[in-house]
Formats: structure tokens, C-alpha cells, sequence
């Protein structure tokens, strides 16, 4: 006998521009020129991107999460009054700002 599965969809979210406000935090807090640090930055937007997409397998998408986790622990460690906006969108029906409706194809009953 086959136990009743119920499919859950994944959170999204929209995308998060850390460019801007980590340019402005390097620039008035440490007094740097935060074109030096473009390519940190632009790794740490594909880090994101990556994480969120999600790629191949279950380990795969793993490692990219824990990543890009990582990556914003230090981020706090090292700029903690950098304020970044992002959504997560609800995955049971809950609709949150800047946030699009599930598709009605994942709301399957049997």
C-alpha cells in the first residue's frame, strides 16, 4: 500500500541587488574605493543567483545553499550595519509583497 504524498512547492524569492549597498557601506564606513572590490562582489551576486536557481542534484543544490551561507555569515561578521532588502515568497499559499501567486498547476489534488 502507497502512503499519500502531498507536493510542496519550494520558496522563491526576487532578485536582491547587494552592489549598491555594499558599495556605499565600503566606501563610508572603511573609506576604500569599492571599485577594488568588484569582483567579490560580483562573486557574491552569483552566489546568490546560483543558490537560488538551483542546479542538478540534491547535493549539488546542497553545497551551493551552504555556499552561499557562508558567504552572507561573513558578510555580517564583517559589515553588520549593511542593510540589504529581499522577499522570500510563502511556498503554502502565502502571498507576501513583491511576490507573484503560485502557478495553479502545483496545486495538484488526487
Amino acid at each position: 500500500m502507497q502512503s499519500p504524498l502531498i507536493a510542496v512547492p519550494l520558496k522563491t524569492t526576487t532578485e536582491a541587488d547587494y552592489a549598491g549597498p555594499l558599495r556605499q557601506t565600503i566606501s563610508s564606513s572603511y573609506g576604500d574605493d569599492p571599485a577594488s572590490y568588484a569582483a567579490e562582489i560580483a562573486s557574491l551576486q552569483r552566489a546568490r543567483q546560483d543558490a537560488v536557481k538551483g542546479a542538478g542534484s540534491e547535493a549539488t543544490q546542497r553545497d551551493l545553499l551552504y555556499r552561499y551561507f557562508g558567504q552572507l555569515e561573513l558578510l555580517e561578521l564583517r559589515f553588520p550595519e549593511l542593510k540589504v532588502a529581499f522577499n522570500w515568497c510563502g511556498s503554502l499559499g502565502l502571498l507576501l509583497a513583491g511576490c507573484d501567486p503560485p502557478p495553479s498547476s502545483s496545486r495538484t489534488r488526487r
